[in-house]
């Protein structure tokens, strides 16, 4: 569904990504791991063009594949500042004619969120849901999320993964997601790739980490970071 091939990027002299390769099929949970400044992020914004690639290819097996036209992306950083939070809904909406409003209004419900309420009022918590809600009620082929579970308490880390598998298709979908969360990462995913230095250094599929290595997900990066 989102075929990468020798993708690199750099900053000036440093090294972003360099000649990554990979295959992100249609029906697979991929988590990206590694440690800060490995590539992840980098990764991810070319995907999603935040970022012009330096050279390589990205080819996506969408009927629309242009910007965020068929990716629903769940950036880093906070994208939401002023106004209210049923003003950010209108414009959302507007933009993505894909979204499933039941499900935005069921999920805000969920995490107490008022909508005459503004954004900067939200919680660190709260925001970091509004945002989630949004990005799992579009209804698309690709669903990028970069360190959904970081700074949230382990009760709204547990509705998000709960979320994903009752309101997204993965089976006619991909999901690709970056956490330094391991421990959340483990029933989750069914493909993990490990990045450092910018580079792919080793994939594998998650039910074999944990079946025939019995490794949980932080044991295997742990056994694979330092080889």
């Amino acid at each position: 569904m989102i075929k990468v091939t020798n993708l690199s990027k750099s900053y000036g002299k440093n090294i972003g990504l360099s000649n990554f390769s990979y295959d992100f099929e249609q029906g697979y949970i991929y988590g990206l791991i590694g440690p800060n400044g490995a590539g992840k992020t980098t990764l991810i914004k070319l995907i999603t063009e935040f970022l012009k690639k330096d050279k390589g290819e990205i080819v996506k097996n969408f009927d629309r594949d242009t910007m965020l036209n068929n990716i629903s992306y769940f950036p880093d950083f906070e994208v939401f500042i002023t106004g209210s939070v049923k003003t950010k809904i209108d414009f959302f909406t507007l933009t993505y004619a894909d979204t499933d409003f039941e499900l935005l209004k069921r999920t805000i419900n969920m995490f107490e969120i008022n909508i005459k309420d503004k954004v900067s009022d939200l919680s660190t918590g709260q925001k970091k849901a509004f945002r989630f809600a949004l990005t799992i009620a579009r209804k698309v082929k690709a669903y990028i999320l970069d360190e959904p579970f970081a700074n949230i308490d382990i009760d709204t880390r547990s509705k998000f993964i709960k979320l994903i598998f009752e309101n997204i298709d993965i089976e006619n979908s991909v999901v690709i997601i970056s956490s330094h969360e391991l421990h959340d990462m483990d029933s989750l995913l069914d493909e993990v790739l490990l990045i450092k230095n910018s580079e792919l250094i080793t994939s594998a599929n998650a039910d074999e980490i944990r079946q025939s290595s019995s490794l949980s997900l932080s044991e295997w990066y742990l056994k694979n970071i330092n080889t």
